[in-house]
């Protein structure tokens, strides 16, 4: 028996949550928008576990999401050993 256990070395991939705020006057809709960074983030090596979108009549320092402020992103990466968060 041996008294080492094996461990991969495979490189882990990092993990990525997508936020995207919806102003109702772009060109292209949000979702849309969000699909080719998360198609980027990708091709970069990172998993998608999350994308959440927010509609504002205008942005606010008071209903911006913020990775530490938000409930969601601030809970998630902790419970999914997530590494980053792009918007």
């Amino acid at each position: 028996m041996s008294r080492f256990q094996p461990q991969s070395t495979a490189p882990v991939p990092e993990k990525a949550i997508l936020v995207g705020v919806d102003l109702g006057d772009s060109e292209w809709p949000v979702d849309e928008s969000l699909a080719e960074l998360g198609r980027l983030a990708q091709t970069d090596g990172a998993e998608v576990i999350m994308t959440v979108t927010q509609r504002l009549e205008k942005p606010s320092p008071r209903t911006l999401a913020r990775r530490r402020s938000w409930p969601p992103c601030a809970a998630t990466p902790r419970r999914t050993s997530s590494s980053s968060t792009t918007s």
